[in-house]
């Protein structure tokens, strides 16, 4: 993960860590959706109903709402969310928030996967399926 990256993820979990009502209040809009899985426009439209139901005025200005624009999947079960957050091409990192204690952790994405995998197939597996292209390419012609 690139350094900017990973100062946005101290500054993320610091937050979730001092502001656990306003997150609370946003992992309660996610929830309000009633979706196993969340696409990047349904996340920013409840973090903004959240913003507009916080009452500390926080949130929107906050290291939290930076790393919400990043954003592009959110995978959800009672106990968990995850979030794929992109922080530019081919750079992703994935967070995951116990919704019980609001305990953010870094995940790898093995980890994410196999977590949206459980959920849609309602099993956990040992393995995540890898696809390896390279025997495919030996038919392709190459400059030399």
């Amino acid at each position: 993960m690139i350094a900017n990256a990973s100062k946005e993820l101290k500054d993320f979990q610091n937050f979730v860590a001092n502001n656990k009502t306003s997150i609370h209040l946003f992992l309660h809009e996610l929830n309000l959706l009633q979706k196993k899985f969340l696409l990047r426009s349904d996340v920013l439209d409840a973090f903004d109903k959240s913003c507009d139901l916080d009452i500390s005025g926080e949130l929107p200005n906050s290291s939290f709402a930076k790393t919400i624009q990043n954003c592009q999947e959110v995978a959800m079960n009672g106990t968990w969310v995850c979030f794929s957050l992109r922080y530019r091409i081919g750079r992703y990192g994935y967070v995951r928030i116990q919704c019980d204690t609001l305990d953010a952790d870094l995940i790898s994405a093995n980890d994410f996967l196999a977590f949206k995998e459980h959920l849609f197939t309602g099993k956990y597996r040992d393995w995540v399926l890898e696809v390896d292209m390279e025997p495919f390419s030996r038919e392709f012609y190459r400059l030399r």
